[in-house]
This record gives C-alpha cells, sequence and structure tokens, in this order.
C-alpha cells in the first residue's frame, strides 16, 4: 500500500545536511525566525480568530461566511501543526526527530489540509459573489446546518481524494533535505499526479480568481451608481477579498516553479523559498481580521486584559489564603467571594470589563 524509503529518513535522523537548502547560516537563522514567527501567528492568531468568530456578537458577518471562516482557521492552525512545525524542529535540531511513520503521516496530513484550504476559499468566493447579487446582501442566507454538513463533507472529501490517490499510485515517502519535509517520490502513472493537481489545486484556483474578479467588478459598479450596502456587507466582503488575494499571492512561487519545465535553471534555495511563500496567507489572516474589523480588535484587548485581570485576582487570593484576610471567610458563598475579588481587584486599580461591553 505505502512505502516508505527508510535508508533516506534514517539518514535525515542523524543529520540533515542544510547547506543543501542554498542557505548560508545566517539564512537559516532567518529561516528559523520566519518559520517560528509562522507557528505563532497560525496557532495563537487563528485561534484568537476562531475565539471571535464563535462569539456571534463579535463579528458582524452572516452566519454562512461565518462558518465557513472558522473551518478555514481551523485548517490552517492544522496544516501550521503538520507543515511548519517539523520544519522548525529539524533547522533548530538539524535532524529529523520524529520517526519514520510520523513522516508518512506528516506528508498525507499536510496535504489534506493544505487542499481542503484552497477548497474552502473557493467556496468563500464563489458564495460571497453569490451573496453579493442577492440584492447586495439583503437576502437570506443559506440555513447554518446545511452550511455545517457541507464543510464536513467537502473535508471527507479532501481526506479520500487524498489517501486514496497516495494507496493507488504507490509511492514512496522520502524525506527531502532541499524543503526540510517529507517529500512522495511520484510513480511512473503520470497521469494520475496530473489529474490531481488539475482537481486540488488549478480548478479551484482559477474558479477563486474569476469569483474574486466578479466581485470587484459587481464593488465598483455599486460604488459607480452611488449605491450604500450595509456595514457588515462591506466588511465581510472585504475580509473574503483579502484573504483570497493574499492566498493567491502566496502560492505565486509554487506555481513558477511547477510550470518550469528545467527546475534544475532555479537557485538552490528556491524550492524552501516556495514552500515558505504558502505561509504567507497564514501570516497574514489574523491581522487582516484586525484591520478590517475594529470588533475583532477590541474583543482581542478585552480577551487579554480579562485573562490579566483573572490571573491577578488568582494571585490575590492565593496571597490572601497564605497571609490571611478579613475580606474571605470559608463560610461565604462562592458568589460572596466571588463579589470581594471584584471589589479588591476595583479597589487595587484592576478594572475589569467583561467581553462584548464596552465602559
Amino acid at each position: 500500500m505505502f512505502q516508505i524509503n527508510k535508508t533516506g529518513i534514517e539518514i535525515a535522523s542523524g543529520y540533515v545536511n542544510l547547506s543543501e537548502t542554498g542557505l548560508t547560516e545566517t539564512g537559516v537563522s532567518i529561516v528559523r525566525v520566519y518559520n517560528t514567527l509562522v507557528l505563532l501567528t497560525g496557532l495563537l492568531g487563528n485561534t484568537l480568530v476562531l475565539s471571535g468568530l464563535l462569539d456571534n456578537s463579535v463579528m458582524s458577518i452572516d452566519r454562512t461566511s461565518r462558518i465557513l471562516l472558522q473551518n478555514l482557521a481551523v485548517t490552517d492552525i492544522f496544516y501550521t501543526v503538520f507543515q511548519f512545525l517539523p520544519s522548525l524542529t529539524t533547522l533548530i535540531a538539524r535532524r529529523w526527530v520524529f520517526g519514520t511513520i510520523f513522516c508518512l503521516v506528516d506528508h498525507i496530513a499536510a496535504n489534506i489540509f493544505a487542499v481542503n484550504e484552497i477548497h474552502v476559499i473557493m467556496v468563500l468566493s464563489v458564495y460571497r459573489l453569490w451573496f453579493i447579487h442577492q440584492r447586495l446582501g439583503r437576502a437570506s442566507s443559506a440555513s447554518s446546518n446545511r452550511t455545517r454538513w457541507f464543510v464536513v463533507g467537502l473535508f471527507c472529501h479532501d481526506v479520500v481524494i487524498n489517501v486514496g490517490y497516495h494507496i493507488t499510485n504507490i509511492p514512496q515517502t522520502d524525506y527531502d533535505n532541499q524543503v526540510l519535509s517529507c517529500r512522495v517520490v511520484r510513480s511512473t502513472n503520470h497521469w494520475l499526479p496530473v489529474v490531481l493537481g488539475l482537481y486540488n489545486i488549478f480548478i479551484p484556483i482559477f474558479t477563486t480568481v474569476v469569483a474574486n474578479g466578479v466581485t470587484i467588478c459587481t464593488i465598483l459598479r455599486v460604488y459607480t451608481q452611488k449605491l450604500a450596502p450595509s456595514r457588515p456587507y462591506k466588511k465581510a466582503t472585504l475580509i473574503i477579498l483579502a484573504i483570497s488575494i493574499t492566498s493567491l499571492i502566496s502560492y505565486i512561487p509554487f506555481f513558477v516553479e511547477m510550470f518550469t519545465p528545467n527546475k534544475s535553471s532555479l537557485p538552490v534555495w528556491y524550492p524552501v523559498t516556495s514552500m515558505y511563500s504558502l505561509s504567507v496567507s497564514i501570516v497574514c489572516n489574523p491581522f487582516i481580521y484586525a484591520i478590517v474589523d475594529r470588533e475583532f480588535i477590541n474583543y482581542i484587548k478585552e480577551l487579554f486584559l480579562t485573562l490579566i485581570y483573572k490571573l491577578l485576582v488568582c494571585v490575590d487570593w492565593c496571597w490572601n489564603k497564605m497571609y490571611g484576610n478579613e475580606g474571605f471567610s470559608e463560610d461565604m458563598t462562592s458568589e460572596q467571594n466571588s463579589f470581594e475579588l471584584v471589589h479588591m481587584g476595583n479597589m487595587r486599580g484592576y478594572r475589569y470589563q467583561p467581553p462584548g461591553r464596552t465602559a
């Protein structure tokens, strides 16, 4: 079913020659810093985005777009884990530390989530185009339950297609030092990779380009006619357009490498650059929400202030437990103790404002 080049992976487990990537020691340090940035933004940033999207009071976006954006955030989180966490570990340890089996699992999982991200962005773009043409967003959106089932079905479809391809194509998985990641050596059956590339990458991206192009033309026509769409309509459209365009830009180096007949003519450092260019959308997406949606950045501020406040209250509680305080009593109810904690926090200057409310 699957073939694994254990010799190549065992060699990588002993030592990875980073000079094969064409990077100097300074370049390796820069890539480490950027990979760390990708991990922090991909995990923490998209987790905050997902938290904001799960709170209906934070972002004024229609239900269907909200569910699709939630799925995109989850996909970015898992893609970051399977693609860039192993790369950073290799850059730091200078060897592959996850063993033979995880090399295969990591490659298949990274492909699944990368393809799912492309498909979700395509669906987002097409849905936003349909939504705009329904009387500037005043029409009712699709059912939330149907959308959730569609998202689940889309992910299952990507899993079946990619796992089925790896089973039928009988690939040989090896560790590629040049891109600091596992790779699959294609079999002699050339039409399968071509068909899969067209179905999973080129057709969805072409559809995304067309949908966003028509959306931009529609927006220009709306503003030319001096129609004033509602704020949620503008906000959601700007977020989806920015995410789609950023994702398309991030694939340009990948396509240049794919369409270059003689790949040996490319610089030695180009493959690792092409791989890291795919992370541009992961890094930019949380900042797009923060720039376009002021409610989201306020939500993040209040969330962090709430966490800091609770930490300070916890420290105060521990301090008073250790040294005693008349304001606390074991005989008091939890509500009374909570009131005392909040009152003490306010007296000391820790002004707590629950998320979603303004002072």
